[in-house]
């Protein structure tokens, strides 16, 4: 069983996810079925210029990790901060944060993953993390 999402090309908005089942879904003019790949709104967004794929973070160049913490809000990094106390991941996430002295890289595969969890866990909207790995100050 595969899951598929129907993409509106113009505005690059979901119409339907997800959809679970073998053979491409039908769609509408105007709508794409795809396969439903891990990482849509926060490594990757539907164009619809293009009609493809855009990669949102894509060779992205190290930043501070203060910068970083910057890209979320006060109340996104005070939730942050508050879950790591029940949450061993997002623990986990903020002690790998103040490992990295040299800056992180907002296209780096371990940072994405995070952001999704931390998007999974309900500390990031979907927005708001593609905002954050697209470099995009509140």
């Amino acid at each position: 069983m595969r899951q598929w999402m129907i993409i509106d090309d113009a505005t690059g908005n979901i119409v339907d996810w997800p959809i679970e089942q073998d053979e491409a879904p039908e769609v509408q003019e105007g709508q794409t079925a795809l396969d439903q790949p891990p990482g849509y709104g926060v490594s990757w967004a539907w164009d619809p210029v293009t009609k493809g794929r855009k990669d949102l973070v894509a060779s992205a160049p190290l930043i501070t990790v203060g910068r970083f913490k910057l890209l979320m809000t006060q109340a996104e990094r005070i939730a942050i901060r508050a879950a790591a106390a029940s949450s061993p991941q997002v623990e986990d996430f903020l002690d790998l944060l103040d490992g990295f002295t040299e800056g992180v890289s907002l296209s780096d595969p371990l940072l994405v993953a995070a952001i999704g969890q931390m998007q999974a866990a309900g500390l990031l909207s979907e927005p708001r993390a593609a905002a954050v790995l697209a470099g995009e100050a509140p």
